[in-house]
Protein backbone atom coordinates (compact mmCIF):
# COMPACT_ATOMS: atom_id res chain seq x y z
CA UNK A 1 0.00 0.00 0.00
CA UNK A 2 1.39 3.42 -0.89
CA UNK A 3 0.84 6.66 1.05
CA UNK A 4 -2.11 7.79 -1.12
CA UNK A 5 -3.89 4.46 -0.66
CA UNK A 6 -3.15 4.58 3.08
CA UNK A 7 -4.65 8.06 3.51
CA UNK A 8 -7.69 7.23 1.37
CA UNK A 9 -8.31 4.02 3.29
CA UNK A 10 -8.82 6.10 6.46
CA UNK A 11 -10.11 9.43 5.11
CA UNK A 12 -12.03 8.44 2.01
CA UNK A 13 -11.40 9.61 -1.52
CA UNK A 14 -9.25 12.68 -2.03
CA UNK A 15 -11.63 15.53 -2.94
CA UNK A 16 -9.03 17.79 -4.52
CA UNK A 17 -5.40 18.75 -4.29
CA UNK A 18 -2.82 21.34 -5.17
CA UNK A 19 0.93 21.84 -5.06
CA UNK A 20 3.05 24.02 -2.82
CA UNK A 21 5.63 26.09 -4.73
CA UNK A 22 8.51 25.33 -2.34
CA UNK A 23 7.89 21.57 -2.32
CA UNK A 24 8.36 19.98 -5.73
CA UNK A 25 6.90 16.48 -5.76
CA UNK A 26 4.70 17.08 -2.71
CA UNK A 27 0.96 17.59 -3.13
CA UNK A 28 -1.53 18.94 -0.62
CA UNK A 29 -4.62 16.69 -0.64
CA UNK A 30 -8.03 17.76 0.62
CA UNK A 31 -10.53 15.51 2.43
CA UNK A 32 -13.91 17.13 3.13
CA UNK A 33 -15.79 16.36 6.34
CA UNK A 34 -12.94 14.31 7.76
CA UNK A 35 -12.51 13.21 10.48
CA UNK A 36 -15.97 14.65 11.19
CA UNK A 37 -18.62 16.89 9.70
CA UNK A 38 -17.58 20.53 9.52
CA UNK A 39 -13.85 19.76 9.38
CA UNK A 40 -11.69 19.70 6.28
CA UNK A 41 -8.43 17.79 6.55
CA UNK A 42 -5.46 18.61 4.40
CA UNK A 43 -2.61 16.13 4.07
CA UNK A 44 0.78 16.13 2.44
CA UNK A 45 1.33 13.46 -0.16
CA UNK A 46 4.87 12.87 -1.33
CA UNK A 47 6.71 14.16 1.74
CA UNK A 48 7.28 10.51 2.62
CA UNK A 49 9.57 10.09 -0.40
CA UNK A 50 12.26 11.65 1.80
CA UNK A 51 13.82 9.72 4.69
CA UNK A 52 14.08 11.89 7.81
CA UNK A 53 16.22 11.43 10.91
CA UNK A 54 14.96 11.27 14.47
CA UNK A 55 16.92 12.40 17.55
CA UNK A 56 17.77 8.84 18.55
CA UNK A 57 19.39 7.95 15.22
CA UNK A 58 16.40 6.09 13.78
CA UNK A 59 14.90 7.15 10.48
CA UNK A 60 11.30 7.45 9.27
CA UNK A 61 9.22 8.79 6.47
CA UNK A 62 6.40 11.22 7.32
CA UNK A 63 3.22 12.74 5.99
CA UNK A 64 1.39 15.59 7.75
CA UNK A 65 -2.30 16.18 8.52
CA UNK A 66 -3.91 19.52 9.35
CA UNK A 67 -7.63 19.82 10.10
CA UNK A 68 -9.46 23.12 9.82
CA UNK A 69 -13.08 24.21 10.15
CA UNK A 70 -14.77 23.84 6.76
CA UNK A 71 -15.00 27.14 4.94
CA UNK A 72 -11.55 28.44 5.88
CA UNK A 73 -9.04 29.08 3.11
CA UNK A 74 -7.59 25.82 1.81
CA UNK A 75 -4.73 27.82 0.32
CA UNK A 76 -3.81 29.26 3.74
CA UNK A 77 -4.04 25.85 5.41
CA UNK A 78 -1.90 24.42 2.61
CA UNK A 79 0.71 27.07 3.36
CA UNK A 80 0.88 25.78 6.96
CA UNK A 81 1.56 22.24 5.75
CA UNK A 82 4.01 23.49 3.15
CA UNK A 83 6.01 25.63 5.54
CA UNK A 84 6.23 22.93 8.20
CA UNK A 85 7.25 20.34 5.60
CA UNK A 86 9.78 22.76 4.13
CA UNK A 87 11.36 23.25 7.58
CA UNK A 88 11.54 19.48 8.08
CA UNK A 89 13.21 18.96 4.71
CA UNK A 90 15.70 21.80 5.25
CA UNK A 91 16.93 20.29 8.50
CA UNK A 92 16.40 16.66 7.32
CA UNK A 93 14.69 15.94 10.64
CA UNK A 94 11.37 14.27 11.37
CA UNK A 95 8.70 16.16 13.29
CA UNK A 96 8.56 14.47 16.67
CA UNK A 97 5.57 14.03 18.95
CA UNK A 98 5.34 17.09 21.17
CA UNK A 99 7.58 19.23 18.98
CA UNK A 100 6.35 22.75 18.27
CA UNK A 101 7.19 24.44 14.98
CA UNK A 102 6.92 28.20 14.72
CA UNK A 103 6.31 29.70 11.32
CA UNK A 104 8.04 32.98 10.53
CA UNK A 105 4.63 34.65 10.49
CA UNK A 106 0.97 33.70 10.56
CA UNK A 107 -0.29 32.49 7.19
CA UNK A 108 -3.99 31.92 7.90
CA UNK A 109 -5.93 35.07 7.03
CA UNK A 110 -7.40 36.85 10.04
CA UNK A 111 -5.68 34.61 12.59
CA UNK A 112 -2.49 34.85 14.59
CA UNK A 113 -1.59 31.15 14.42
CA UNK A 114 2.18 30.83 14.16
CA UNK A 115 2.84 27.73 16.32
CA UNK A 116 1.99 24.16 15.35
CA UNK A 117 2.29 21.11 17.58
CA UNK A 118 3.20 17.65 16.28
CA UNK A 119 0.69 15.12 17.63
CA UNK A 120 -0.40 11.55 17.18
CA UNK A 121 -3.60 11.76 15.09
CA UNK A 122 -5.83 10.47 17.89
CA UNK A 123 -9.03 12.09 16.58
CA UNK A 124 -8.62 10.37 13.22
CA UNK A 125 -9.50 6.72 12.54
CA UNK A 126 -7.37 4.12 14.34
CA UNK A 127 -4.50 2.91 12.21
CA UNK A 128 -3.89 6.12 10.26
CA UNK A 129 -0.79 7.00 12.31
CA UNK A 130 1.55 4.53 10.60
CA UNK A 131 2.05 2.93 7.23
CA UNK A 132 4.28 0.03 8.10
CA UNK A 133 4.55 -1.31 4.53
CA UNK A 134 7.19 1.31 3.70
CA UNK A 135 10.85 1.00 4.59
CA UNK A 136 11.46 2.79 6.86
CA UNK A 137 7.89 3.09 8.17
CA UNK A 138 5.82 6.16 7.27
CA UNK A 139 4.46 8.02 10.29
CA UNK A 140 1.48 10.36 9.91
CA UNK A 141 1.74 13.43 12.16
CA UNK A 142 -1.21 15.68 13.00
CA UNK A 143 -0.49 19.41 13.23
CA UNK A 144 -2.46 21.21 15.94
CA UNK A 145 -2.43 25.00 16.10
CA UNK A 146 -1.26 26.17 19.52
CA UNK A 147 -0.83 29.52 21.23
CA UNK A 148 2.49 31.13 22.21
CA UNK A 149 1.93 30.37 25.91
CA UNK A 150 1.12 26.75 25.05
CA UNK A 151 4.35 26.49 23.06
CA UNK A 152 6.26 27.85 26.06
CA UNK A 153 4.46 25.37 28.34
CA UNK A 154 5.46 22.43 26.11
CA UNK A 155 9.10 23.57 26.23
CA UNK A 156 9.13 24.01 30.00
CA UNK A 157 6.79 21.25 31.23
CA UNK A 158 6.86 18.71 28.40
CA UNK A 159 4.42 17.39 25.85
CA UNK A 160 2.83 14.81 28.16
CA UNK A 161 1.62 17.47 30.63
CA UNK A 162 0.43 19.60 27.72
CA UNK A 163 -1.56 16.75 26.19
CA UNK A 164 -3.10 16.05 29.62
CA UNK A 165 -4.30 19.67 29.73
CA UNK A 166 -5.72 19.45 26.22
CA UNK A 167 -7.62 16.29 27.14
CA UNK A 168 -8.99 17.62 30.43
CA UNK A 169 -10.06 20.90 28.82
CA UNK A 170 -11.98 19.03 26.13
CA UNK A 171 -10.81 21.60 23.59
CA UNK A 172 -11.93 21.51 19.97
CA UNK A 173 -8.48 21.10 18.43
CA UNK A 174 -9.75 22.09 14.98
CA UNK A 175 -10.85 25.51 16.28
CA UNK A 176 -8.03 27.87 15.35
CA UNK A 177 -9.45 30.48 17.75
CA UNK A 178 -9.77 28.18 20.77
CA UNK A 179 -8.74 29.44 24.19
CA UNK A 180 -5.33 28.46 25.51
CA UNK A 181 -5.28 25.55 27.95
CA UNK A 182 -2.43 27.20 29.83
CA UNK A 183 -3.52 29.51 32.64
CA UNK A 184 -1.87 32.91 32.58
CA UNK A 185 -0.13 33.70 35.86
Amino acid sequence: MNAAEHLESFLGEINSGFSHPALPGVQICVFANRPCSGVTTLATLGLSKTILEMDDGRVVRQELLFGIPSGLSLNDAGKVLGRVAEAMLERKQALLRGEVVRLRRAVISGRDNEWFYGAIPVVYPDGIAALKDSDPPTVVVWLVAVRADESDFVKSEGWSDFEDRLESAGSDLFDLDRESVVKQS
